[in-house]
């Protein structure tokens, strides 16, 4: 058996996490167990594993090119980040018989003091010409629905009507569509996952999901400026380890919901109709029973500005990351050149903290921000004071939110009132 992938661990101090590992089976025979050591290398401290294949999976049959194994694996007790070694020595109960260069693998571990609410981000690479992109689609829906506030999706249009330049640096990297990318961490078609057939995505973000994030975020306040061509925000971000260094920054993005046209430039191709593969699905019902050229397509979750999406804005994040301390960092997004937004009522804010080691989103916020336009109904108006700003959306209970939610909910501003509004 040979490791695929595995670079860094995230895991609660003290407790026996889950360690994500993606591997090949290159051997002759199914594998139904296997024995594994990880070492720290700054400690000479080794410990021995062994891991029965899971039910679900049965075994890992011969030839299996990539299978992710969720590994146990014990966390240290100190909050702090520590280079480790993971070889796998026996498969079955036998010498592993892969070379000792591609059996071992190197990577880190960060042992967190408390757990972060984790969301986990899906940027999808998508355009109106692709024929099987309707597959993106779908699994976006699916996807918001299976995990609602776990998951925000952004769907990044190449060469077509949508295409948003904020995003070049990744899009050169993209060989083709439909591509997906969960947390910048694992890939694959969108719908499938990285295997032909079956909504297989939906197990990545599971994957991605299960592990614990370094760090928490959460967009704080958000104020439109008195021409609504800008949005300022603040992002709190609270690490759960300390370290000398800070490899990290935060990106953000302006995505659009419920984006339409009529002319042929917003068309969208479709190669899925009588494709008994999804005829059982009601989800691909539109595309299945569809045609070819679908004219009144309505696109969700589109991205149409973005802010150092690819690396971040350096010193967004500053060093020392203290475990438990919170670090505010403030941004103005400009919509000003930015044509093709059709409805600001529309608009949400995504922010995500990226890993400038290895390109990881570490952890993502996002807020509705067009439902939070200034309005002169609430006794005083933002636009006309621009001191004032929302610096939270509240249930009628009094639970903080990260999005507008149906019917009722209360919004604070920065002066200290509180507005009770309806979303019908």
């Amino acid at each position: 058996m040979e490791i695929k992938d595995y670079s860094i661990f995230v895991a609660l101090k003290g407790t026996t996490a889950q360690m994500p590992v993606l591997v090949s089976n290159v051997g002759s025979a199914d594998i139904r167990n296997i024995d594994y050591v990880i070492t720290c290398p700054e400690t000479g401290e080794t410990k021995e594993y062994h891991y029965d294949i899971p039910a679900s999976l049965i075994c890992i049959p011969q030839g299996a090119k990539s299978t992710m194994l969720n590994l146990p694996a014990t966390a240290g007790t100190e909050t702090r980040i520590q280079a480790n070694e993971l070889k796998i020595v026996k498969v079955n109960g036998l010498p592993n018989e892969a070379d000792e260069d591609k059996a071992t693998s190197k990577g880190r571990i960060i042992t967190v003091a408390q757990p972060s609410q984790h969301r986990v981000l899906m940027e999808e690479f998508t355009a109106t010409w692709c024929i099987n992109c309707p597959r993106g689609i779908v699994a976006m829906r699916k996807l918001q629905n299976l995990f609602q506030d776990r998951f925000i999706g952004i769907a990044i249009h190449l060469d077509d009507i949508m295409s948003c330049s904020g995003y070049n640096a990744l899009i050169k990297k993209v060989e083709g569509v439909p591509y997906s990318m969960v947390d910048r961490w694992r890939d694959g078609d969108p719908y499938w996952g990285q295997e032909y057939g079956g909504f297989g995505m939906k197990d990545i973000v599971e994957t991605c999901l299960n592990q614990q994030a370094e760090a928490s975020v959460e967009i704080s306040e958000l104020n439109w400026s008195d021409d609504l061509q800008q949005i300022d925000i603040a992002t709190d971000v609270i690490f759960q380890y300390n370290r000398d260094e800070a490899p990290y920054a935060l990106g953000y993005a302006v995505v659009e919901d419920s984006l339409t046209g009529t002319t042929k430039d917003w068309w969208q191709k479709n190669n899925l109709m009588d494709d008994l593969e999804f005829s059982f699905d009601d989800d691909f019902k539109e595309f299945y029973k569809g045609e070819r050229i679908i004219k009144d397509m309505v696109y969700n979750h589109v991205a149409m500005g973005g802010w150092r999406t690819s690396k971040g804005y350096d010193e967004s994040i500053q060093a020392p990351l203290v475990a438990g301390a919170k670090q505010t960092h403030r941004q103005s997004l400009n919509l000003s050149a930015i044509t093709t937004i059709q409805n600001k009522k529309n608009l949400k804010v995504v922010a995500m903290l990226i890993d400038r080691e290895n390109n990881r989103i570490v952890n993502t916020a996002q807020m509705e921000a067009g439902s939070l336009i200034p309005t002169t109904a609430i006794g005083h108006s933002v636009a006309d004071n621009a001191e004032v700003h929302v610096t939270g959306i509240y249930s009628i209970t009094g639970v903080k939110l990260n999005k507008v939610p149906s019917g009722v909910y209360i919004v604070k501003y920065s002066d200290g009132t509180t507005v009770k509004k309806v979303n019908k």
